[in-house]
Parts: structure tokens; C-alpha cells; sequence
């Protein structure tokens, strides 16, 4: 059963719509429309955002595939794609390994698949999100077990980030319906109790993400979360205001999309993917089933030109403008995404001439063999 101070979250938002008849007032509201033709804009990722580069350290210890899990003010932890068990935790700075964490196991105290992780720094906890046992297990950053909770309900645990000192922000799926009856919780750090239950209203039926042709399926990349300097945004796939949660706790509608999601075949949905004092950046995805793959765009939003425009987003440490969106990895503020750079593709690059600044220094050192390079990339610091 859910907790009755749940009901404390609907009684706020059904008091903060009363006046309107359920919708907010869209006067103040950012909109975009999600079917317009925007003209193209070409952006260097330097220009907006600080770039940090880790060559992840390369021994006979520390060979890791370089699938982040986690990354923190002081470490970067990363697993490989099977199922061994192995989290290696790296200093962020210098890229040193640490040690290798290793619980896996079926007992009380192990996991068995790590599919998310999280670092709490000033309580030194690692939370290891075990989705076969659909329960989550708290570790010391030296591997030694300090409790477990189970997941709530029928939820799946879909999205997690770092709230505050004593609670977790969880985006969750509930299993036991279609996958899109969901929302956002804040949970317990210490024993997984749900605080409060953030449902962001909308009209209409439930829409899913996922796109069908028969049996088959399809699931994009999309995040419903995004961590920023006053808070977060939260967005509901089946509605088309997207809201912002303060640090305060307060909910207030920020974005609007247009057309309305319930309206369209096929579904466009809209997702801010980071948000300067200038520009929010945005991430499209069209949900249909293709062998190729959703359908998904990027745009930039200019607040003081109210401007909005495609954009591709070049990284000047490589001379021949490499792009790539970025953003679809998402961390907590005041990081805004990584991106997993391979060895082999960096030594290629600096052989050829390509690279420039600290990435060409680091390249230099490297071996086709060697860990990945891990790019984070960060807000700029006022």
C-alpha cells in the first residue's frame, strides 16, 4: 500500500489547478511546437559548456568495457557488458583505479545484474539498483554491505538521481499496467519508504513510449528527468506540460508542447535535455516501429531571442568538428551528460592528425589496448 502522506503531492497539484479547470496557464510558459521546421544552427560544445576528459587507467586489474554507472565530484564508476559482477571505481581527476567492487551473488547482501548505480559522496554509499531482484543494496565505497530495501509496490525503478542528503528522486514504472501509468518519487535513502509521490496531471488516456508493430517492440532513448542548478524537470510522456521541481519542493508548470501528445499519430515527445541561463536544449523522439531505429531530433531554445533552431554540436578538440548530440547520457547537476570515447578511435584520430588541446595530449600516451576516455561534459561555472 502507498504510504497516506502521498496524498499530500495530489492535494498541492489538484489545489494548483482547481482555478483553470486542470490546465496551467500557458501565458508565461515556454512553448514548442514539435512539428514545425526550424532552421539549422552549427554549435561548438566548448562554447556553452565545460569539457573534463578521464583516461580511465588501463592494468592488468583495471580492463573494464567502460560502461559508466556513475560518476560523482571525485569518481567514476564503470562495469563491463556482461555479467561478472565487476564495478571499477576510478578517481575522476587522474583516472587512477581504485578498487574493483564485487558482490555479485544471490544472497542478502549481493546483486545480481547492477543495471544503475549511485554515488552518495558525503555519506560514502554506493546504492546498487538490482532490477531482476527489483531491490536496491547500499554499500561503503569499499564494498562492505550496509542494507537493502526493496523496490515499492509494482514499480520499476526507471530513473534514480541523487536528491538531497536523505532522499532519492526515482522516475518508476508501474509494472502491473501499462508501462506509462507512472511518475516520480522521492524515497527513502534508508529504507526505500516513498516520502512523497510527484503524478504530473494530464487529460486524456495513458501514452506509451514504447512503439509496437504486433508483437514487437521498440523502446528509444529517452530521459523523463533532467537535474539542474534550481531543481529538476519532470516530464510525463502522456502529458504535454512539462513541470519544474524546486529545491523548495514546489511543482510549477515550465514548458508546453504543442501539438498535444494525445492528438498525434505518430507520437512526438519532447524532452529538455539542459538548461543554461540562456538556452535549453531539447531532444525529440518519434515513436513508430522501424527497423532503423525511433526517429529522434535535437533543438536549442534561445530565451533571450525566443529563437529556436535544429542544431548540430561540434567538439573543438577535434579538428575535423566531431559531432554528436550528446545529452542522452544523463548526470546530475552540475554535469550534464558523458560520452564514452574508445582508445582505438582516439589513437586512429591523433595518428591522423585530428585531435587538439588536452584530448590530443591525452591520446598521445594512449594504446589501442588501453580503457576508454570518458568525457564529461559540464556547466559552465558563473
Amino acid at each position: 500500500m502507498k504510504p497516506k502522506n502521498i496524498l499530500l503531492s495530489s492535494i498541492f497539484l489538484l489545489a494548483m489547478f482547481s482555478c483553470n479547470g486542470g490546465k496551467p496557464s500557458t501565458s508565461d510558459l515556454i512553448t514548442i511546437d514539435v512539428t514545425a521546421d526550424y532552421p539549422e544552427k552549427e554549435l561548438v560544445l566548448q562554447d556553452i559548456f565545460d569539457v573534463e576528459y578521464v583516461p580511465l587507467e588501463t592494468t592488468d586489474e583495471f580492463v573494464t568495457k567502460a560502461m559508466v554507472k556513475a560518476v560523482s565530484d571525485h569518481y567514476v564508476l564503470t562495469s563491463n557488458w556482461g555479467k561478472d559482477g565487476n564495478l571499477y571505481l576510478f578517481d575522476r581527476t587522474t583516472g587512477k583505479g581504485i578498487r574493483v567492487i564485487n558482490r555479485f551473488g544471490q544472497s542478502g547482501e549481493e546483486y545480481g545484474i547492477a543495471v544503475k548505480c549511485l554515488i552518495d559522496e558525503a555519506q560514502e554509499e554506493l546504492y546498487v539498483f538490482d532490477a531482476m531482484a527489483r531491490r536496491v543494496l547500499v554499500y561503503d565505497l569499499t564494498s562492505r554491505f550496509k542494507r537493502n530495501f526493496k523496490f515499492i509496490g509494482e514499480w520499476q525503478y526507471d530513473e534514480t538521481y541523487d536528491y538531497d542528503a536523505e532522499h532519492l528522486l526515482c522516475y518508476v514504472t508501474d509494472m502491473s499496467v501499462i508501462p506509462e501509468k507512472s511518475c516520480h518519487l522521492l524515497i527513502s535513502k534508508q529504507d526505500g519508504r516513498v516520502v512523497r509521490e510527484i503524478s504530473l496531471p494530464y487529460e486524456g488516456e495513458p501514452v506509451e513510449l514504447i512503439a509496437r508493430q504486433g508483437n514487437k517492440i521498440m523502446m528509444g532513448s529517452f530521459n523523463l528527468t533532467l537535474s539542474k542548478a534550481d531543481g529538476w524537470e519532470l516530464i510525463n510522456p502522456s502529458a504535454d506540460t512539462i513541470y519544474h521541481l524546486g529545491r523548495n519542493g514546489r511543482l510549477t508548470p515550465d514548458i508546453v508542447r504543442t501539438p498535444s501528445v494525445q492528438t498525434m499519430d505518430p507520437v512526438i515527445f519532447l524532452t529538455p535535455t539542459a538548461m543554461t541561463d540562456r538556452h535549453i536544449f531539447f531532444h525529440t523522439m518519434k515513436r513508430y516501429y522501424s527497423v532503423n531505429g525511433l526517429t529522434h531530433q535535437f533543438y536549442i531554445y534561445d530565451k533571450v531571442k525566443k529563437s529556436i533552431h535544429n542544431y548540430t554540436l561540434s567538439n573543438s578538440d577535434f579538428i575535423d568538428g566531431h559531432s554528436d548530440p550528446i545529452f542522452r547520457q544523463r548526470l546530475c547537476y552540475p554535469l550534464v551528460s558523458y560520452l564514452t570515447l574508445e582508445a582505438p578511435d582516439l589513437v586512429e584520430a591523433y595518428q591522423a592528425g585530428k585531435l587538439q588541446g588536452h584530448l590530443k595530449e591525452i591520446a598521445a600516451k594512449l594504446d589501442e589496448e588501453d580503457n576508454a576516455v570518458i568525457m564529461l561534459v559540464k556547466y559552465k561555472e558563473n
